[in-house]
């Protein structure tokens, strides 16, 4: 009897819990990002999926891979992380 009774009190539980789970959402894309192309990773980050408009002289991409940018929320602001080698990059040495 404790064990159906346990049964019925979590079945409970879990149908109350269920709807504000489902309430909350993901946050909304950044302006000018389209929906099909936000992947949110929390409320302060996401993944935009970037299209390339000439495909005519790219290559297509492989297989199961996208190209795109991560964007983080500052405030009330959204910011584009840019992962393109600005600084440069130099190749390590090895002293002894």
């Amino acid at each position: 009897m404790k064990q159906i009774l346990g049964i019925i009190l979590a079945t409970l539980i879990v149908i109350s819990v269920a709807p504000n789970a489902r309430s909350l959402g993901s946050p909304s894309p950044p302006h000018g990002v389209s929906a099909n192309d936000w992947i949110p990773l929390g409320d302060a980050a996401g993944f935009v999926i970037a299209h390339d408009d000439s495909t005519h002289t790219a290559v297509n991409p492989a297989a199961g891979t996208v190209k795109g940018y991560f964007m983080v929320r500052r405030k009330d602001s959204w910011l584009r992380v840019d992962s393109t080698p600005d600084y440069g990059v130099q190749k390590a040495a090895m002293q002894r």
